[in-house]
């Protein structure tokens, strides 16, 4: 970590997708579901689900949180 990090609170890097994004150097996502699991007819969709709402919790560039409610 560089004194322009710490300066600038973020720093760039290559992301899931193999994009160069900015993150910042402190922040938590926090996504949690609520609710009947045996809704989803699969693991797979409950799987899929779930990193639906991690995706989305990502998406806000401070700390943060969502609860989702099936």
């Amino acid at each position: 970590m560089s004194k322009e990090h710490i300066h600038s609170g973020k720093f760039s890097a290559v992301c899931r997708e193999g994009d160069i994004k900015e993150f910042p150097l402190t922040s938590i996502s926090l996504a949690g579901v609520l609710g009947t699991l045996f809704n989803f007819e699969d693991i797979e969709k409950l799987s899929g689900h779930l990193a639906s709402v991690k995706k989305d919790v990502k998406k806000v560039l401070s700390s943060s949180y969502i609860l989702n409610k099936i």
